[in-house]
């Protein structure tokens, strides 16, 4: 089930945080982001614009932005971690 609102404003003034968990595949205790995120949206459509300092672009689609977030997952896999590794950046 969709949350079936029409406008920004629609949704701010009458969402329940219980709702949430409507618009997602997964659950509480199964949940995968990366699924939530990229892999479940039309795949020839824009994922992310990244624009850097020296003012060039980046444009993904949600599929060549799936295909990065799989790599990055085979190469943790690699590298031994586990999902239920903590990981910290410096």
């Amino acid at each position: 089930m969709r949350l079936e609102y029409s406008t920004y404003e629609e949704a701010k003034k009458n969402f329940k945080w219980s709702e949430r968990w409507e618009v997602f595949d997964g659950n509480k205790k199964k949940f995968n982001i990366a699924h939530e995120c990229v892999t479940r949206h039309a795949s020839d459509e824009v994922a992310i614009r990244i624009k850097f300092d020296d003012r060039h672009k980046e444009i993904y689609t949600f599929k060549e932005f799936d295909r990065l977030v799989s790599q990055f997952a085979h190469m943790l896999e690699r590298l031994d971690i586990r999902r239920e590794d903590c990981l910290k950046c410096c």
